[in-house]
């Protein structure tokens, strides 16, 4: 799926940014009560380790790469890739070397960051026989993925569910940059490793499932239903399906947690036992209807966060994407009760919680990242990198 990153106009979000940056708050809904947070002065609650200045990496609509420091949450430098950028981009465990895709050239390429973040070398590894869309580094970083499906402007006939040219991801070995066979999904579109790596979790963004690979043979082991209702292929309105559309994968390896957008609900699966599902459903109060875009559980594995949108977003636009009210909702992985509720002053995409930070950063439509505390919801920051019209393409990729 193509960014949902845009604003009614130009004016609105310019002055909803700098309500932001002088002071707007978050609300935080805890136990029926909602508290006001006002942004802080200094700009970061996250914990500086050393010398060493955390980066986080993301694509522009436009094909630059965003690198921000999010220690002070400052700009380094933005590199120009192509002409439109992937959806995501994989960062190995040094922080500072990306795998990343130029669409123009359907080259996938590697980026080695210098370790103050202001200056890049760009090397062409290999040429993609199939369309980019996500990148994904294993936990040791010797392995990344690129998965591949249709984007929602293409058309599929009900019935051709398999065997799409673009329906496949890639391995790619990072020791010698060796690029595999495509192996053949079902519209994948995002991945995670488990955290010891002998496992790949595949969202088939079109076909309501979850594909389960041995990494140690690239074999698909299982095939995990996922949201409510009958799968279909094609919506009401003749477009592709997009559910689940976010995952995530616990730290501690018990779940898989799924967003799926048209279906209206949240799934958390046991990975030891797939069958054992349970249901978050959107369609009932206090969610009003509201589309889960992305999930994502806390490091201690006792939370799962989800962004949701009010109204689905249009493919075609990305500039008026950015003002559709959106929602962060946090719930307890045991009882799935919701916690507490945090509405951003601007549209928020997806969700990345460090393990060395108390913050949480997401993306927005404006072609930024927002942080703010994982406990109080104080605003602690914000940067500025697309502007308005050239939105993030999807997600942000953090060590």
């Amino acid at each position: 799926m193509r960014s949902v990153c845009e604003s009614k106009s130009r004016g609105q979000l310019k002055n909803r940014l700098l309500t932001s940056v002088l002071g707007a708050s978050l609300a935080l809904s805890a136990a029926g009560c909602d508290t006001t947070a006002k942004v802080t002065e200094k700009a970061s609650s996250t914990s500086h380790p050393g010398t060493f200045r955390p980066l986080a990496y993301f694509m522009l609509v436009d094909g630059r790469m965003g690198v921000v420091d999010v220690f002070d949450m400052k700009v380094t430098q933005t590199i120009k890739v192509g002409h439109y950028g992937v959806h995501q981009v994989a960062v190995l465990p040094d922080n500072r070397t990306i795998y990343t895709g130029d669409s123009d050239s359907g080259k996938i390429v590697k980026i080695t960051i210098s370790d103050d973040g202001t200056k890049s070398t760009r090397k062409d590894v290999a040429t993609s026989p199939i369309n980019m869309h996500l990148f994904m580094a294993s936990p040791d970083g010797n392995t990344v993925i690129m998965t591949s499906r249709l984007e929602l402007k293409d058309t599929v006939l009900p019935g051709n569910s398999t065997n799409l040219p673009d329906d496949s991801i890639l391995v790619i070995d990072t020791r010698t940059d060796k690029v595999s066979v495509p192996i053949v999904l079902q519209s994948p579109a995002m991945a995670e490793f488990s955290l010891d790596g002998k496992t790949l979790f595949v969202s088939n963004v079109h076909h309501q499932t979850v594909s389960i690979l041995d990494t140690t043979t690239w074999k698909e082991t299982a095939r995990v239903p996922v949201g409510e209702g009958t799968p279909k292929l094609l919506n009401d309105q003749g477009h592709l399906v997009v559910s689940p559309d976010g995952m995530s994968v616990s730290q501690d390896g018990k779940y898989v947690a799924t967003a799926n957008m048209e279906t209206k609900s949240v799934t958390i699966f046991e990975v030891a036992n797939p069958k054992n599902r349970r249901y978050i459903d959107y369609s009932k109060a206090p969610f009003d209807g509201a589309l889960p875009h992305d999930v994502r559980f806390t490091p201690d594995s006792k939370e799962i966060w989800v962004v949701d949108f009010a109204t689905m977003a249009d493919p075609g636009h990305e500039a008026k994407n950015a003002e559709i009210p959106t929602h962060v909702r946090i719930f307890d992985i045991e009882t799935l009760a919701l916690t507490r509720s945090i509405q951003p002053p601007v549209m928020v995409q997806r969700t990345s919680l460090p393990n060395y930070s108390k913050s949480a950063f997401l993306t927005t439509g404006y072609g930024g990242v927002v942080e703010f505390d994982r406990a109080t919801g104080a605003l602690q920051g914000q940067v500025v990198v697309g502007g308005v019209g050239t939105p993030v393409v999807c997600g942000m990729a953090m060590y």
